[in-house]
């Protein structure tokens, strides 16, 4: 019994309040009555601005994305807000949610468009993975919304790169926005989306399209720094501001180039941009310049310090100043450094010794002016490789190197020698030598000196020497030839050139090749015979 009224004592309320019926809780006079209809529909109002999470299938994804619904006004309700509309309607694939602008893309974003008079050509200078393409990804996306009849162009030096870096971006945005589904035609075998209230249109345009006809709202130009050729001058001339959209725009995001590179078009405005502001030129009041360096990254919230360690450690030096410091940097720089050759040469492995495993050989061929080479590469286990010999072959002045004599005679000898599983070569003057090969029984590989298979010799060969994964043996040409290498930079990477026109890197060049075909024959072949736990070596 007195734990009985213990328990009544300890829990009236809520028993009381059980007791109650629905009558009891309204107010008894018409004043408290208008109070308390007033409290309630505050409380709604208050729950309908709570963002609710809606599980929603997107084109492209896996799995669902959390979308979150706001009281917010229409996406083609924003003419004059930019801001406002990207914070509303712009999503990102990276977090699968609305995009928040930070302090300093809102004043780059009121500085463009809510700022007279309006620049028409705007340069902005950012490192890596700042997040220029999802920045321009979402103004044009703000202007196929809310610009009636507006063209959106977006460039990039190959109609890859814009497909699938800004236009992507923008086309998953769309995906992911229940609202401008319903509105956007998205086109992307032809690289156009096409917003079905406004006509207004956003479409890819590669450089060796004719522009001539097109009316621009706003053009986007990423990563300029790679539109060096006359091809891409002559569009980028063809683009400029046209006088029948007075407010239309040109945006240029790119970081630095090389410093080789002076009559490109991203030093050209680069250097106006810098002469404006130091004063040596008279400021045009419509050009918007930028540069950010390394300080931008403690604005960006994504990018960890520890990111930036990495890059600096795996990059070489001039890579890193460009990419993440903003720097015009040179596209050349020393292929290898001379410690690096010294940790990979062992004094006891000697040139020329019995080898029992299989070998690649890579051939560097020059008749008159150039040097002609012969690199062995073998493998030692699993991850090491070796060179086994080298020879190179220099013609005398104003004399014809006879090929046959030299160096269809040497891998003739090597074939009998060792194991001799293939040859990679340039059918460029050699195309002959290699027929005549193919009847003596070597298995010859064509191996086109392109710029992307050069691309891709040289950084196998830069990664195999990086790495110590690569045996030398002690020998003064080999080491002069690697070291008269320089790495020049691509669009589509780096590959091996001359320091200087006497400066050979002919073996360097046949080293590399040799390294690629191991690589490719031995390493990564899915019927390789190198195991990671049991390596035996055949003979």
């Amino acid at each position: 019994m007195a734990e009985e009224l213990t328990t009544k004592s300890k829990y009236p309320a809520t028993r009381k309040r059980a007791d109650r019926s629905k009558q009891s809780y309204r107010a008894k006079t018409p004043e408290a009555l208008q109070r308390q209809r007033a409290a309630l529909q505050a409380g709604r109002e208050k729950l309908r601005s709570i963002p609710r999470p809606l599980k929603s299938k997107v084109e492209g994804l896996t799995e669902p994305v959390e979308i979150t619904r706001w009281e917010i006004k229409a996406p083609d309700e924003y003419p004059d807000d930019p801001i406002g509309f990207i914070e509303d309607h712009f999503y990102v694939i990276e977090g699968r949610r609305r995009i928040v602008l930070l302090d300093w893309q809102k004043e780059i974003l009121t500085d463009w468009f809510l700022t007279e008079p309006r620049p028409n050509l705007c340069v902005l200078g950012q490192p890596k993975k700042t997040g220029k393409s999802t920045f321009c990804a979402a103004i044009a996306l703000w202007i196929l919304c809310n610009k009636v009849l507006a063209e959106v162009y977006l460039l990039a030096s190959i109609v890859a790169q814009a497909q699938l870096i800004c236009f992507d971006k923008l086309v998953k945005s769309i995906r992911m926005n229940p609202a401008l589904r319903k509105v956007c035609k998205i086109m992307s075998s032809k690289g156009r989306i096409e917003h079905r209230k406004t006509d207004s249109t956003v479409q890819i345009l590669p450089p060796n399209i004719s522009v001539a006809g097109i009316n621009p709202s706003l053009v986007i130009a990423e990563e300029l720094w790679s539109w060096t050729t006359l091809e891409h001058k002559r569009s980028w001339d063809e683009l400029t501001n046209v006088p029948t959209r007075p407010d239309n725009l040109n945006i240029v995001t790119s970081y630095a180039g090389y410093v080789e590179d002076e009559d490109s078009i991203l030093w050209q405005l680069y250097k106006k941009g810098i002469d404006q502001a130091e004063g040596r030129e008279e400021k045009d009041a419509r050009f918007w310049f930028r540069w950010y360096g390394e300080e931008l990254y403690p604005e960006v919230p994504w990018v960890k310090p520890s990111y930036l360690v990495q890059q600096q450690k795996r990059l070489r030096e001039n890579a890193y100043l460009r990419l993440h410091c903003n720097q015009w940097a040179s596209g050349e720089e020393s292929f290898v450094d001379p410690q690096v050759l010294e940790a990979c040469t062992n004094p006891d492995y000697k040139r020329g010794l019995p080898f029992e495993g299989r070998l690649v050989a890579g051939v560097d061929i020059g008749l008159k002016h150039d040097s002609s080479a012969i690199a062995l590469v073998g493998a030692l286990d699993a991850k090491t490789l070796a060179i086994v010999d080298h020879v190179v072959y220099v013609p005398f002045e104003g004399v014809t190197l006879d090929l046959e004599r030299t160096v269809e005679a040497k891998l003739l000898a090597y074939f009998k020698i060792y194991d001799l599983v293939v040859v990679y070569y340039d059918p460029f003057q050699f195309a002959r030598s290699a027929k005549t090969l193919e009847k003596r029984g070597l298995a010859m590989h064509e191996y086109p000196q392109t710029v992307a298979n050069t691309v891709a010799m040289s950084e196998t060969l830069a990664g195999v020497l990086s790495n110590q994964t690569l045996l030398l043996y002690e020998d003064a040409e080999l080491r002069t030839h690697l070291l008269n290498a320089r790495a020049r930079q691509s669009q589509r990477g780096w590959r091996l050139v001359k320091r200087t026109q006497a400066g050979k890197i002919d073996l360097a060049v046949a080293l590399a090749m040799a390294t690629q075909g191991a690589v490719d024959k031995f390493l990564l072949a899915e019927d390789s015979y190198f195991q990671p736990d049991d390596f035996v070596q055949r003979s």
